[in-house]
């Protein structure tokens, strides 16, 4: 399955057009986000809720407990999130914490690291067009299409410290490898890849999937190939496993949840690899005997996860409360399908997918025999993340990095046609093809360089992380809070990471979904009357209740039940029960009187 690599050329020319690349996007995303930096803070409540996490962990928290202590009352939260996104930001912050204080080094870390997750995934992206086109040129000018994918440059924007940066970074790294000329190596290397990414989020998990099914593809044509099929799957098992080895509690072993890498995932990838061993270790000749073997593969995997949990196979989210399920989730942008985007995203994004599945068909066409194999697998793992990326706003990040090899070859077609055009023609007809298969780049120069009015200076296209007004939602609006003694706040669910970070309170529940009861008691709490919001109180503890009637999240509460205590507050009718506190900044609080 060795991809048709691009011939010998000058490495140092390469990497030069790649970190060129890099510094000019760097410089542009620090720009364009000077107003976040200046403030010290991020402005999502992912990051600031992952900042908490590593403060408390450098407090003396546990390396395997990603708890989150106070939200949740009475008990805890457990994240589903993974140490291996804390490690870099903890470091920085230890590093340049005793040269510049805290303060100093958490702004570091929230500059240095989605850079240098943006330089990951530029790296491993660029490799990965460089193992199919052969045109120096266009290889040289791969990263520049890179730059100008909007939702991979989102999760790597300065401030920018959640997890989806790294699970792009993995995955392409992941299928980059797997084109290796090394078969055995190449499976590792991108099994070990993938399972650092499924260790991060388990949304790479039908990625995976894909990948595994095209590499049995190429190995029933091909019995050579059944090396990369075993040494990938060998590699997935055994990282998942060794990797929720240390960094998860061992209480987590009998843990049944479904939205993280967990036992029962990682029993059945392993169960799937056990079998595929024969593929590697017997002489399976026919490929009829193939076949049986990666049928039983497939079998005992998914036979295996419905043993340990069958729950698993609904899916993540199926024990959501259906209040939960209808009111918080279908409402989160980023998980939402594509069509649900703005009418620019959706023109971006369609318009990446099109020209890069264009540049694969061309590919497939003019390719010989062995390159038109591993194009035709590339583009296989491309329409699969495409559909994912399409149903899962956010997965399209990935999509549209997967697009650029097909890209990129359309480019290795047009620039030699470009370059015969006379003088002074040329340049406009070189840069008149660069701008046609970068649809929208200079909508998105714009859109990064000139402020915008009542944003904060956030990443260009941004859909998701950020539909919280900057005045409720960032810490700023909370930091009186830190003035009361700690107690319990109920607070919308948006809200919480914020008043998390600002003040050293606990807070009924927040935006993330294993808080699923605390969040459907919130949730109740502002849709019903005031007795059930009383008695929500009493049975948490809460002392104080939090207010803002300009989030979008209480906006949605007061549309969707006027006459509840989120309808009646909004208006400003106060209950008798409730004591209004004072607090500067926009923030309402209220402390319960019964």
């Amino acid at each position: 399955m060795t991809a048709a690599a691009a011939p010998p050329s000058d490495r140092s020319r390469f990497w030069l057009s790649v970190l060129l690349t890099w510094a000019f996007m760097s410089a542009l995303s620090l720009y364009a986000a000077r107003a976040a930096i200046a403030a010290g803070y991020p402005a999502g409540p992912d990051d600031l809720l992952r900042l908490v996490e590593v403060r408390d962990w450098l407090a003396g928290q546990a390396w395997t407990d990603v708890s989150q202590h106070r939200i949740g009352v009475p008990g805890t939260l457990s994240m589903h999130w993974s140490r291996l996104v804390d490690l870099p930001i903890a470091g920085i912050v230890q590093l340049v914490s005793p040269f510049a204080g805290s303060d100093a080094a958490e702004r570091a870390a929230l500059i240095a690291v989605p850079l240098l997750t943006s330089l990951a995934t530029l790296v491993a992206g660029s490799f990965l067009v460089r193992r199919f086109v052969r045109d120096r040129t266009a290889v040289l000018l791969a990263p520049l299409f890179l730059a100008a994918t909007p939702l991979a440059a989102i999760q790597t924007w300065p401030m920018r410290i959640d997890h989806h940066g790294w699970q792009i970074a993995a995955s392409v790294s992941a299928v980059a490898a797997l084109f290796g000329r090394r078969r055995f190596r190449a499976g590792a290397c991108a099994g070990f890849a993938m399972a650092a990414g499924l260790a991060i989020a388990i949304e790479g998990l039908p990625l995976a999937l894909i990948i595994g099914v095209v590499l049995a593809g190429r190995a029933l044509l091909d019995r050579g190939e059944c090396a990369r099929l075993t040494a990938y799957t060998a590699a997935l098992g055994s990282g998942t496993l060794g990797l929720f080895a240390i960094t998860q509690s061992p209480h987590l072993w009998n843990a049944v949840w479904c939205d993280a890498l967990m036992p029962p995932y990682i029993a059945a990838l392993c169960a799937a690899a056990l079998v595929l061993m024969v593929l590697h270790m017997s002489p399976v000749r026919t490929p009829m005997h193939r076949l049986l073997v990666m049928v039983a593969a497939a079998g005992a995997g998914g036979g295996t996860l419905l043993l340990v949990n069958p729950v698993c196979a609904a899916g993540p989210f199926a024990s959501l409360d259906p209040l939960v399920m209808e009111v918080w989730y279908k409402s989160v942008a980023e998980g939402r399908p594509l069509w649900h985007a703005s009418d620019a995203l959706q023109l971006t994004i369609g318009a990446q997918l099109l020209i890069g599945a264009a540049g694969y068909g061309f590919a497939i066409r003019h390719a010989h025999r062995r390159a038109r194999r591993d194009w035709t697998a590339m583009a296989v793992i491309f329409a699969g993340a495409a559909l994912i990326g399409i149903a899962v706003m956010r997965a399209s990040g990935t999509a549209t990095i997967f697009a650029l090899p097909g890209t990129v070859y359309l480019l290795s077609l047009l620039l030699p046609r470009a370059a015969a055009v006379r003088p002074p023609w040329r340049v406009f007809t070189l840069a008149a093809v660069i701008t046609l298969l970068l649809p929208l780049s200079p909508l998105i120069a714009h859109s990064a360089l000139v402020p915008r009015e009542a944003e904060d200076n956030g990443p260009p296209f941004s859909n998701g992380p950020r539909s919280i007004p900057a005045d409720c939602g960032q810490p700023p609006a909370l930091s009186g809070l830190a003035s009361l003694p700690p107690s319990t706040i109920l607070a919308p669910l948006d809200m919480a990471p914020a008043l998390l970070y600002a003040s050293p309170h606990r807070v009924v529940a927040s935006a993330h979904h294993r808080g699923n009861a605390a969040m459907a008691d919130t949730i109740r709490a502002f849709l019903g009357s005031g007795d059930e919001a009383v008695r929500i109180a009493k049975d948490r503890g809460v002392r104080y209740l939090a207010f803002c009637p300009s989030m979008n999240e209480v906006e949605r509460y007061a549309k969707r039940a006027p006459d509840g205590l989120a309808g009646r507050l909004t208006r400003g009718e106060v209950p008798d029960w409730l004591r209004p506190v004072p607090l500067p900044g926009p923030v309402e609080l209220y402390e319960f009187s019964r």
